[in-house]
């Protein structure tokens, strides 16, 4: 019995480990809400600015969903720490926009 709960544990430990966390990044007209995407519970609101920024934790992932009511072009920047960086041009008007696990720890800058 002993066995099978220390088999148990040990599963469930190995599993919690590899277990991801999504933020999610919410870019409206007026505001930038940051959720937890498994709970939905909202981490923070803010006024939109003219670059807005989120933080990506190593295997971590961001989902961003951008919808500033308007269709405008938006530019998303992601900047490792090591100094490398990707830019992409998205359309504001429901588009997503999502990092991989491998890709943290990084910097996301959604310019308006």
């Amino acid at each position: 019995m002993n066995k099978l709960k220390l088999s148990a544990l040990l599963l469930a430990s190995a599993l919690s480990a590899n277990a991801q966390d999504t933020t999610c990044g919410v870019v409206k007209q007026n505001e930038v809400l940051t959720l937890d995407y498994e709970t939905k519970n909202i981490i923070s609101v803010k006024p939109i600015d003219s670059a807005n920024y989120f933080n990506v934790k190593k295997g971590e992932i961001l989902y961003l969903h951008l919808n500033t009511g308007e269709n405008v072009k938006l530019r998303v920047v992601k900047l490792s720490p090591k100094g490398y960086w990707r830019e992409d041009y998205l359309w504001s008007k429901d588009n997503h926009y999502y990092s991989y696990e491998d890709e943290g720890p990084m910097t996301v800058i959604v310019y308006k």
